[in-house]
């Protein structure tokens, strides 16, 4: 997690300089759990789980996303992890799998709307 360490605002300064650079044209991978601040940037979501991509998908076209940004959701892509990720762990569990959490990478493809719609 490269902003693990970072103060407020030194993260949001290398958050905005990777906007830019994605703006620009640059293709940017950002792996992370911390969502503060990636609402409405990133352009596509994977999620990995037990080494295994679960999910890899236009942020805009994962029905979960879009029902709770409708709905209004103060972190709608927060909201949508926090609940991929206990799904996964109650499934992982209940086939007896060791619970490891997923990795959720967020990335901007060059070009892409990063407006929120």
């Amino acid at each position: 997690e490269v902003t693990t360490d970072l103060d407020v605002l030194a993260r949001q300064t290398l958050l905005q300089w990777l906007r830019e650079e994605s703006e620009a044209g640059v293709t940017v991978l950002f792996s992370t759990h911390i969502f503060d601040g990636l609402e409405g940037w990133g352009t596509h979501v994977t999620y990995v789980s037990q080494g295994r991509v679960a999910l890899s998908e236009q942020m805009d076209r994962i029905p979960e996303l879009e029902q709770l940004r409708a709905e209004g959701a103060e972190a709608p892509l927060f909201s949508f992890v926090e609940a991929l990720c206990r799904s996964d762990t109650a499934r992982n569990h209940a086939e007896g799998k060791v619970s490891t959490r997923g990795v959720m990478h967020t990335w901007t493809r060059p070009g892409a709307d990063t407006s929120v719609h």
